[in-house]
């Protein structure tokens, strides 16, 4: 029956029926009172499941029934009473959940609210669970995925997505060529048959090149899952970029069999024994090589068993302290199999194991003959330092001595190490003042500083001394000390003084032999002025003679007579300054001038055909420091040779001589270049010495004098046979003026 609102009524006769069928329904159900909140009736299967008699139950408030609802309970009630059901989880206890899927009745008695009860822990906890396993998947730092028997992806967690750059509805649903490198793909299917075959895990690792081009190395795990029946459903895989422990291990195990190979091919001697027993548990090659023994005759053996007898308590007494010190450092003698003694150094320290225990002694051991051969050699030098001839001081940076040889105490004074000033050893601040401007900063940036330094004795006399001096720096590069080895130069001086006026006569003999030829040049270069002040002395005569001449016209004449009386005189200032052989007066000069005014000297005074003087001068030639007399000499002794030369050569038609100027770096260079016959044969004008000659008449002077006169100035003299042609190059290069 139904009431007129089409909800369901029961009458009493039908209330009482419903009553006996409810109490005996095998389905856990429970009547209540929504009004009230209370239990009306259950069901024998509701008070099993809520373990309770059904008096406990009946007439109990619903909150009592249901104490942790997942929601409200009166709301759950008010539902029902508005949409005619309702329905909410509520925990009984620890281990339960049931689910109330509640409707709403119509009866005699009132509104009644029918509540089936369904037990969902195993659900809820699976739900959990699941929840759990996708929580954890998802945070997993791995790549993690599911694929069926088909292998289509069924879920991935968001790394996945990340590292094969897809969104997740690009992946679910899809295989691997639609997800991933078409050859990683195919590696991947292989795979994942193989684990549905043999239904158990497989591991590989694969190299892969990303977008960017960098390389890395995948660690594949491949499960196999099954379903909760136990059927085989699919595939589990995580995916781990495991580059950087490939590295590591790599580098690893490079390091390791670099660090054998290192102790292996290591000079020093490496023994390392049981910390107990100290016998021999390992030895390198080069202790095996200093001892003249093998590997197995030394394993097993203990140390003092080829340690030199004298040296044995030495050993014994270091090996005693190895429990309290660490590390510990000593000289022995060992023997070698033949008997011969090898001096060492020891450096011993103890090894632990895991748990702090010591384990091992090992001893790194050097052999130190050849370093006790140094310090023998190291007394010899000084022995050698102690008889040098000359001043030997080693000072500290701020110029205290640190070490005198005999020499320089005998001949500047006594020092006290570390304390006395190198400005008491040399008398004045003069050296002090030479190491601080020019030998310290030279030697800083060079390594090394050599000049002339003025030296007083213990009697007060100033001797010259040529002084290197050196910088010795640490491993760091900072400069520590500072050596100076000095050699007395007062005699060479004396000599060069000597050689100076010996070549100022040489120079002068060979002016002098020069002299004929000298004549004819100056009768040529005189002429022209003498012919022009004759001249003008006729024209000056007839003008007086003619009583109409103007002042004007007589002052003109006179200007001119000056004038060529001072080219005579400058002329004959030449010649004489060049019989002279004056010393170099050095000036910024223009070089082509120079060269122009020697022409006409070159080409006068000799006897049958000269050759063409060609001129090739460079317009853009710094001005170089020189002595402008002595210059020409120069250009003018090798001019006259290459004239020769040409001459001997062909002499009714010699090749042309040419001047030629350049600029260079360093300045300027003239070269005199010649058709001739060459360079004579054994020529060498680094060893060239006066009066070497090979002309049957020549006296060996004129190419020294070129070569000494250079040198004065600075420059170079160098010389070539032409490679195109006869004849020869000489090339004078001299510094630009400063």
């Amino acid at each position: 029956m139904k009431s007129a609102s089409g909800t369901e009524s029961h009458t009493s006769t039908g209330t009482s029926l419903f009553d006996q069928l409810f109490r005996h329904a095998p389905l856990p159900q429970v009547l209540a009172d929504p009004d009230q909140g209370t239990v009306l009736r259950v069901s024998p299967a509701a008070c099993d499941l809520l373990e309770e008699s059904r008096e406990a139950l009946e007439g109990a408030p619903l909150a009592d029934l249901f104490p942790e609802p997942e929601g409200d309970l009166n709301e759950f009630l008010d539902r029902l009473t508005r949409e005619r059901s309702a329905s909410l989880r509520a925990r009984t206890s620890p281990s339960r959940v049931l689910e109330l899927q509640a409707t709403a009745l119509e009866t005699e008695e009132g509104p009644w609210a029918h509540i089936a009860l369904r037990d969902v822990s195993a659900e809820t906890e699976l739900n959990a669970a699941r929840g759990f396993r996708e929580s954890l998947v998802e945070h997993f730092p791995d790549a993690v995925f599911l694929k069926d028997r088909q292998g289509v992806y069924e879920t991935c967690n968001t790394e996945f997505l990340r590292r094969v750059g897809k969104g997740r509805d690009e992946v679910l649903g899809v295989r691997d060529r639609e997800v991933i490198p078409p050859e990683l793909a195919e590696h991947c299917t292989a795979t994942d048959r193989k684990v549905l075959t043999e239904e158990r895990p497989q591991v590989t690792e694969r190299w892969l090149q990303r977008d960017s081009g960098e390389w890395v190395l995948l660690q594949i795990l491949k499960l196999p899952h099954r379903d909760t029946d136990g059927h085989l459903h699919g595939v589990i895989g995580v995916c781990r970029d495991v580059t950087e422990r490939h590295h590591t291990e790599r580098r690893l195990r490079t390091s390791e069999h670099q660090l054998r190979e290192i102790l292996e091919a290591s000079p020093e001697g490496l023994w390392m024994g049981d910390f107990e027993t100290l016998e021999t548990v390992e030895v390198n090659g080069a202790l095996c090589e200093m001892l003249g023994r093998s590997r197995e005759d030394l394993l097993g053996t203990r140390p003092d068993e080829w340690i030199d007898p004298a040296d044995r308590p030495t050993f014994w007494e270091e090996a005693t302290r190895r429990r309290e010190a660490k590390t510990r450092r000593y000289e022995i003698s060992l023997l070698t199999r033949a008997g011969e003694r090898v001096p060492v150094v020891a450096n011993v320290s103890t090894s632990y194991d895991p748990e702090g225990a010591p384990q091992h002694s090992v001893a790194f051991v050097t052999d130190v003959t050849h370093l006790k051969e140094t310090e023998r050699s190291l007394q010899r030098v000084a022995d050698i330092l102690e008889a040098f001839p000359g001043p030997v001081v080693l000072c500290s940076t701020d110029f205290k001595v640190l070490y005198q040889n005999r020499f320089a105490r005998e001949t500047l004074g006594d020092y006290q190490p570390g304390a006395t000033p190198v400005s008491a050893l040399t008398g004045d601040h003069t050296f002090k003042e030479v190491m601080q401007r020019e030998a310290v900063p030279a030697a800083r940036e060079e390594g090394s500083w050599t000049g002339e330094v003025p030296l007083v004795d213990v009697t007060g006399k100033e001797r010259p001394f040529l002084m290197t001096v050196l910088a010795h720096s640490e491993s760091d590069g900072q400069v520590e000390r500072l050596s100076a080895v000095g050699v007395d130069i007062a005699p060479q001086k004396e000599a060069e003084a000597r050689e100076k006026h010996y070549l100022e006569q040489l120079n002068r003999m060979s002016r002098l032999i020069s002299m004929g030829e000298l004549v004819s040049v100056l009768s040529h270069q005189l002429n022209q002025p003498l012919t022009a002040l004759s001249n003008y002395a006729t024209a000056g005569t007839q003008l007086l003679a003619q009583k109409s001449a103007m002042p004007s016209q007589i002052q003109e004449l006179l200007e001119g007579m000056g004038s060529e009386a001072q080219k005579a005189s400058g002329i004959l200032t030449q010649i004489r300054n060049f019989l002279k052989g004056q010393s170099p007066d050095l000036r910024p000069l223009e070089v082509n001038p120079l060269i122009r005014e020697l022409v006409p000297f070159i080409c006068t005074g000799h006897a049958g055909k000269v050759p063409p003087i060609e001129l090739d001068l460079d317009q853009d030639l710094p001005p170089v420091e020189a002595d402008g007399i002595q210059l020409q000499e120069a250009v003018f002794n090798l001019a006259r040779n290459g004239i020769e030369s040409c001459r001997e050569r062909n002499p009714e038609s010699p090749g042309p001589l040419i001047l030629r100027t350049r600029r260079t770096e360093e300045g300027a260079e003239i070269r005199v270049i010649d058709h001739g016959t060459g360079l004579p044969e054994g020529l060498d004008l680094e060893a060239l010495e006066p009066f070497f000659t090979t002309k049957e008449k020549g006296l060996g002077l004129g190419l020294w004098i070129v070569k000494s006169i250079v040198q004065s100035h600075g420059g170079r003299l160098e010389a070539w046979n032409n490679p195109e042609g006869p004849g020869a190059t000489f090339r004078i290069a001299l510094p630009a003026a400063a």
